[in-house]
């Protein structure tokens, strides 16, 4: 699938396809105008950027892998990299890797001589479905997740398929996280078919012994699964077409209807920052901040126990903690403290996006209400 999607002033083209693009296709598909390219991958996609570099002839900036790379550092490490490398305005960032690579490459290339071009290219499950479309870039500063950003969609996005069996099982449960909330923003989770083609995966994935190692993954040249391939295209399709279909209409987050992809991420976002960033991942922390935004709207008499039931089934389906009271918060208070850090919150009140029959909903709960966030968070599981 090839899909271009007009972002403001921007314009992103997605290309979700079997294999790596190489870069004489990329800077072919840019018209040609490129002087200069620096490829920015971690320790993880090396090699694909490797591969991708026209064996070494290309500039490569490696950063560390994991969400503790989203620093200063890291985007002081990449702009000096392109100084060196002699490239200007009209130079090229690529971006290889997923959710971080995705983040921190579009913020430097944002940022060094005022923008330049920006390719990425998404290597995880969690970039495809999600962080590499729509612009938003950022680092982690204060200790509180992607608090300094900017926004700045990539004029090509590839998405190669293939690479995606080469990914731990850890990996695979934070995209799968994304992939089930676009599902309930676009309603089809309800869908048989949808479940279906869940269990397939989970059948695939979390069920077969290569991906139970979290420390390596299965050979490169492993044949992927034809039914797997097939069915995890299909999600990721629909996860671009309706993030795309979203950012359109509000790439600044300005309207209300771009938030709305921000199911789950309060609560998530809080649970990521207090545990330490980088000890549970990202995906892990917005399924467990489904269920609770699930058991708000059950409280508030919006969200029906049945479509709770149904939500939450599919996200323990993929073996996510779903209990209140995470075995991760080791301190009630410093959850809290995250919670009102969170960069969502507006007007003293806080922001919670919330399943209801016709997709989701904005809600807004004032801070004298937090007793009732704080049950949902840690009081006793008696449902």
């Amino acid at each position: 699938m090839t899909k271009t999607f007009k972002l403001s002033a921007f314009k992103s083209t997605v290309h979700i396809q079997s294999s790596l693009p190489s870069l004489n296709n990329i800077i072919s598909e840019l018209g040609g105008r490129v002087r200069g390219v620096l490829l920015i991958c971690d320790e993880n996609t090396i090699n694909i950027a490797k591969n991708i570099s026209l064996n070494g002839q290309v500039n490569i900036c490696v950063i560390k892998a994991g969400e503790t790379a989203k620093t200063w550092e890291s985007v002081e490490s990449i702009l000096r990299s392109a100084k060196e490398a002699g490239i200007g305005r009209d130079g090229l960032f690529i971006g290889v890797g997923g959710g971080v690579i995705s983040d921190i490459a579009a913020f430097a290339a944002s940022v060094f001589m005022r923008g330049v071009n920006l390719v990425i290219i998404s290597t995880t499950l969690l970039g495809m479905a999600d962080a590499s479309l729509g612009g938003k870039t950022g680092i982690d500063l204060f200790d509180i997740k992607n608090i300094a950003g900017t926004f700045y969609p990539a004029s090509l996005i590839y998405m190669p398929i293939s690479v995606l069996t080469t990914l731990p099982l850890r990996e695979w449960k934070s995209g799968m996280a994304e992939i089930i909330k676009t599902l309930i923003l676009n309603k089809t989770i309800y869908k048989k078919n949808t479940y279906e083609c869940l269990i397939s995966i989970k059948k695939a994935i979390f069920d077969n012994q290569t991906f139970l190692d979290n420390n390596h993954s299965s050979s490169r040249d492993n044949k992927p699964d034809d039914s797997l391939i097939k069915n995890i295209s299909s999600l990721i399709k629909e996860c671009v077409l309706y993030k795309g279909r979203i950012t359109e209409t509000d790439l600044y987050e300005t309207k209300g209807k771009r938030a709305l992809l921000n199911l789950g991420h309060t609560f998530g976002h809080a649970l990521e920052t207090s545990c330490g960033l980088g000890v549970i991942t990202h995906g892990e922390a917005v399924a467990w901040g489904i269920v609770r935004s699930c058991e708000l709207g059950v409280r508030l008499g919006i969200t029906s126990i049945r479509q709770k039931d149904t939500i939450t089934n599919c996200i323990e389906l993929c073996g996510y903690e779903t209990k209140k009271a995470h075995p991760l918060i080791k301190d009630n208070k410093t959850f809290i403290n995250s919670l009102n850090n969170d960069k969502k919150k507006k007007s003293g009140n806080f922001n919670f996006i919330i399943p209801v029959k016709k997709g989701v909903e904005i809600i807004n709960i004032k801070p004298e209400d937090m007793g009732l966030i704080e049950n949902i968070i840690f009081g006793k599981t008696n449902d």
